[in-house]
C-alpha cells in the first residue's frame, strides 16, 4: 500500500472509515442521550427520556408485600426442616464412621434460607404495581418522510 499515491490512500483511509461508521451506527455507548451536553438534549429530535412514577397501586403493592412475606417463611421453613432432618442423619453419619462400617452415607449440609429470590420477586412483583398511565419515551419529533 506504501506504493500508491497520496490521494489513493487518502481515498481508501476514507472508504474504510465510512464502512467502518456505517457499520458501527449510534452503538457507541458515550452517546446516550443523558451524557449529552444540556443544549444538545434539548434538541426536539432527542428521545427523552421518561420519568419514573414515583407512586404505586396501593393494593397492589400490598399484595406484593404479602407475597413476599409468604415466600420468606416458605424459605424458612424450608430451612428448618433441613435442620431437623441433618442432626439426625448426621449422627447417624458419625456413628457408621466410629463403627468402621463401609458405604456411610454422609448427609447433604443445608444451604440455608435463599431470601434474594424472594427479594427480587418482590421487586418484579412492584414493577407490575406501577400506575398504566406512565408514558414510555417517544421521540418528539417525527420524519414526516417514513421509510
Amino acid at each position: 500500500m506504501f506504493g500508491l499515491s497520496f490521494t489513493t490512500r487518502f481515498n481508501v483511509f476514507l472508504l474504510v472509515t465510512a464502512l467502518l461508521t456505517s457499520l458501527t451506527g449510534c452503538q457507541v455507548p458515550f452517546l446516550k442521550p443523558e451524557t449529552l451536553p444540556a443544549f444538545v438534549r434539548q434538541l426536539p429530535f432527542i428521545a427523552k427520556p421518561a420519568s419514573a412514577p414515583t407512586t404505586l397501586d396501593t393494593a397492589c403493592a400490598a399484595r406484593c408485600d404479602a407475597m413476599r412475606t409468604h415466600c420468606e417463611q416458605r424459605q424458612n421453613l424450608r430451612e428448618n426442616e433441613c435442620k431437623q432432618h441433618f442432626k439426625p442423619a448426621s449422627v447417624a453419619h458419625t456413628t457408621c464412621v466410629t463403627n468402621q462400617r463401609g458405604h456411610c452415607l454422609q448427609p447433604v449440609a443445608c444451604l440455608g434460607a435463599d431470601l434474594g429470590l424472594c427479594k427480587t420477586q418482590h421487586e418484579e412483583c412492584l414493577q407490575v404495581c406501577r400506575p398504566s398511565n406512565a408514558t414510555p419515551p417517544t421521540k418528539t419529533h417525527q420524519n414526516p418522510y417514513p421509510a
